[in-house]
């Protein structure tokens, strides 16, 4: 009789669950992410290719004289004022452009310049007009600079003879219109 009640008192209770009984779904997790961190790390070395040495070029050495100014030219383009209002304020911009051209090309350059004056000067502002109001704040105008290139190259028939545009003036103003 006695074995009897503690059968009938051990069928009323829950089974004990010790240590080992919450540490086993946190095992087969842990397991599971092992799992899947091998697989992930196979299928990776599989689909990417080996690393290959990356070889540096030799840059060309600029010629130590300075004072070398026969091969290159600085021809004045225009001079121009134009707005931007890409900020939602209203900037004025006077700017004087130069270009970097080769000797032989500059006679022929100069009259390009001299025949589509008014041509260039519209080039021109169009790009200052719809230049975003950061690249005016670049120290160099490099983005303006290669645009306004772009633009003079395209007058000149696509041909690539203008080396380098310099920006030798840029006044900004603020205007109350």
């Amino acid at each position: 009789m006695a074995a009897e009640k503690v059968k009938e008192e051990g069928e009323g209770q829950p089974a004990k669950t010790g240590r080992s009984g919450k540490m086993k779904p946190l095992m087969i997790v842990g397991g599971l992410m092992l799992v899947e961190a091998v697989g992930i790390f196979v299928v990776m070395k599989l689909i990417s290719p080996a690393p290959h040495a990356a070889h540096a070029e030799e840059m060309e050495e600029h010629e130590s004289d300075p004072f070398k100014i026969k091969d290159d030219t600085e021809l004045v383009v225009c001079e121009v004022s134009t707005f931007n209002r890409k900020e939602g304020r209203v900037y004025v911009y006077n700017a004087e452009i130069s270009v970097l051209v080769a000797t032989e090309d500059q006679e022929r350059i100069a009259e390009f310049i001299k025949a589509r004056e008014l041509s260039i000067k519209d080039r021109v502002q169009v790009v200052i007009r719809s230049a975003d109001p950061a690249d005016f704040n670049d120290p160099g105008l490099e983005s303006i600079k290669r645009q306004i290139g772009h633009e003079l190259n395209n007058l000149l028939g696509g041909k690539e003879l203008i080396k380098e545009v310099m920006i030798a003036k840029l006044l900004q103003s603020r205007s109350s219109l």
